[in-house]
């Protein structure tokens, strides 16, 4: 997966992220190389960072010289991805992470900046899948889908934000999905919790509005494709 991360970024940049003024239309632009390149001893959270994609984020992002917070529910595989990271010379910590839980973002906040000054990137990757069609599909299903996957931006955006404003500075990631802006043959018809949910996600009509004093901070839909 980390290859594959890399290998979009760096082989075909901008093929499929697209970064702009989060709550401004029409201010989108491709992701070039330069945007990883820049990542050099910032700080970032990265949410679900225990297994797959995050996991790739977190990997990533440490290879290239930030220092990371990885998060998860998921502590065993989250500790062996950040020792991981350590031994091959990144610097990153685990903090056990429900993305749900107002408090829990509260801490892993606070924690952060404690240990390292302040946040210069948040990440938003962590999410939960059910792929069942509307009359398959339970509340249960479709509520875990959008406290995963709507909920937890809400939620990061939300604390995050003070702390960037102090600092002056800071970008917000939030992944989502192909998914919510076209049907494919992945999706249709078993998979409504998650076109939903990633729907919302991927929408320009940005709930959070996130600004940074008088502009807005710097936001980025990373809509993955299929393969």
């Amino acid at each position: 997966m980390l290859a594959s991360v890399e290998r979009l970024m760096r082989l075909a940049p901008g093929f499929v992220p697209i970064i702009g003024q989060a709550g401004q239309r029409g201010s989108h632009r491709r992701v070039t190389t330069g945007d990883i390149d820049n990542i050099h001893k910032q700080r970032g959270i990265g949410t679900g960072a225990a297994h797959g994609m995050g996991e790739s984020h977190a990997r990533l992002f440490a290879k290239e010289g930030a220092r990371v917070v990885a998060t998860d529910r998921r502590d065993k595989l989250g500790e062996e991805t950040v020792a991981s990271i350590r031994t091959a010379g990144g610097e990153a910590i685990y903090l056990s992470h429900d993305v749900t839980d107002e408090g829990q973002w509260q801490s892993v906040i606070a924690t952060a900046v404690a240990r390292y000054g302040k946040i210069d990137i948040l990440v938003n990757n962590a999410a939960f899948a059910a792929c069942h069609s509307a009359e398959e599909s339970s509340l249960e299903d479709w509520n875990r889908a959008m406290d995963m996957c709507v909920k937890s931006i809400f939620l990061g955006c939300k604390f995050i934000l003070p702390a960037m404003q102090k600092a002056g500075s800071g970008s917000i990631v939030n992944i989502s999905s192909i998914a919510g802006m076209a049907v494919t043959w992945r999706n249709s018809p078993t998979a409504v919790p998650v076109v939903a949910s990633a729907a919302t996600g991927t929408s320009d009509a940005d709930p959070c509005r996130p600004r940074i004093g008088a502009a807005p901070a710097d936001g980025l839909s990373w809509r993955p494709a299929t393969a």
